[in-house]
């Protein structure tokens, strides 16, 4: 950092952060459409973190493109406006495009503030997204404690480059240092809550990819860090589950029902259930607390780790749907995947939770390098008969960072020059091996057409779907009779 730059820091009383969140520009001024937007809440945890350690030194505002923009041509009188110090951006690499339009809107700014990157865009490749974006530094893995440290140098003016878990570029070369990882969740303040508009986003297309139950809702993680090594599967929390203690989560349940009038919420962690006698206790605590509340998991349950009794212990505390991860059921591409699913356990637990009369989802991938058609046709065919209201099929996306991008790799599928589109699940892209764009698209289609035109399935919707508005059924891929 300038000289320049270090006296504008110290003139400044408060310093003012702008968090930024990429998710899709405007969707809040439209009808709800994919992809699901929610609630930023990675930097509505840093906002906490940096207010419990700053106060009053620091002027902290969180915004989300979906709700604060109409639309991309805004977002530079929309930084503008907020005259930040710095700006703190977290993407994913599908909203690589967004990215790059906030990094350079705020390098255009006259008083040119420094520009933060975070998130799984940079995490997954750093270098990719310092260079595409033009961002002064980025931030590796979960960000609580890099990010306070680094705004605590700017303060104190300390060497930013001795940052823990900071990515940055020195001439052409990428420099990266040591991750970091909160031991005790417990220890992080709750997600800045009173920085969002709530109930804009219960107006959004959600990520349970349904109506919601009792809206207003939000989405919660209640833990970090998953120990299976599935081989498309992010790092971003690392490899060793991390929990929030049952009291911790229930307190800001409680928080969100009483202050801020919510009635469901959407369990974001990738294996909420991984410590099935924490699981237990939060249940336990929902329905002694007498909160009137809906519950769904969007994702967060790995489905043979589920007993029947806990089962049963999620509908009392108010889940209505749940949904498990397949990914394939062919056994070599499990074994690719490094999965080790107990298909028949997964099985068994669906058709109990079905039976509680509970709404059921699945993920499938296809696409999955070196993937042939009769393997994603097996998988396609084992959905078609299942019990599943709404299985769910993602196309690969061989993400860097990840065993699957290695493995794409070896096999030539990745091309040389890599566009954002490529990472996007709904789009054919380097996972489909040797199949043409053409006749993948093709199978897509065919798939999902086969797998809703179940007879079986047309009659379990049937008696959900009622229970839905005209417009919602097109929102989520329906057609109202």
């Amino acid at each position: 950092m300038n000289e320049k730059s270090k006296n504008t820091f110290k003139s400044r009383k408060p310093l003012k952060l702008l968090l930024v969140k990429t998710s899709t520009p405007g969707a809040a001024y439209r009808p709800p459409s994919p992809p699901a937007v929610i609630a930023p809440l990675g930097i509505m945890y840093l906002a906490s973190s940096i207010r419990k350690l700053f106060r009053d030194k620091v002027k902290v505002e969180v915004e989300s493109l979906s709700t604060a923009v109409e639309k991309m041509e805004d977002i530079y009188s929309f930084i503008e406006s907020h005259s930040p110090d710095i700006v703190g951006i977290s993407s994913t690499l599908s909203e690589e495009i967004e990215a790059i339009q906030v990094c350079r809107a705020a390098k255009n700014l006259e008083n040119k503030p420094l520009v933060v990157l975070g998130g799984p865009y940079p995490s997954c490749d750093p270098l990719r997204a310092l260079t595409s974006t033009g961002a002064d530094y980025a931030i590796i893995g979960e960000g609580e404690i890099p990010f306070t440290n680094f705004i605590k140098s700017i303060m104190n003016d300390k060497n930013i480059e001795d940052t823990p878990a900071i990515a940055y570029l020195k001439g052409k070369n990428l420099k990266i240092n040591p991750r970091v990882f909160v031991e005790n969740l417990d220890s992080i303040p709750h997600p800045a809550w009173d920085l969002i508009p709530i109930n804009s986003y219960s107006r959004l297309f959600n990520m349970n990819d349904m109506p919601l139950n009792t809206p207003p809702y939000v989405p919660i993680i209640t833990s970090r860090g998953c120990p299976y090594k599935c081989s498309f599967c992010h790092n971003i929390f690392g490899k060793i589950f991390r929990a929030r203690s049952a009291e911790n989560v229930i307190e800001e349940m409680s928080i969100l029902y009483k202050k801020f009038g919510v009635r469901e919420f959407h369990i974001v962690d990738d294996i909420f259930n991984f410590d099935g006698k924490r699981m237990e206790k939060i249940c336990n605590m929902i329905i002694r607390s007498k909160m009137d509340i809906s519950l769904a998991f969007p994702n967060a349950l790995r489905g043979d780790l589920l007993t029947k009794k806990q089962i049963k212990l999620l509908k009392q505390a108010g889940c209505y749907s749940i949904t498990m991860s397949v990914e394939s059921v062919s056994p070599r591409i499990q074994k690719l995947m490094r999965k080790k699913l107990n298909i028949q356990k997964v099985v068994d637990n669906v058709c109990y939770a079905s039976s509680l009369g509970m709404i059921t989802s699945c993920f499938a991938i296809i696409g999955y390098p070196g993937e042939t058609i009769e393997e994603m046709t097996e998988t396609v065919d084992w959905l078609k008969k299942s019990i599943f209201d709404f299985p769910r099929i993602s196309i690969a996306s061989p993400f860097p960072d990840t065993l699957m991008g290695e493995h794409a790799k070896k096999l030539g599928m990745v091309p040389q020059k890599i566009l954002p589109d490529m990472y996007k699940y709904e789009l054919p892209n380097a996972g489909m091996g040797s199949i043409s764009q053409d006749t993948f698209k093709m199978l897509y289609r065919k798939f999902h057409e086969d797998i809703f035109c179940e007879p079986e399935r047309i009659t379990r919707l049937s008696k959900i779907l009622p229970k839905w508005k005209p417009e919602e059924w097109r929102v989520y891929g329906f057609k109202p009779s």
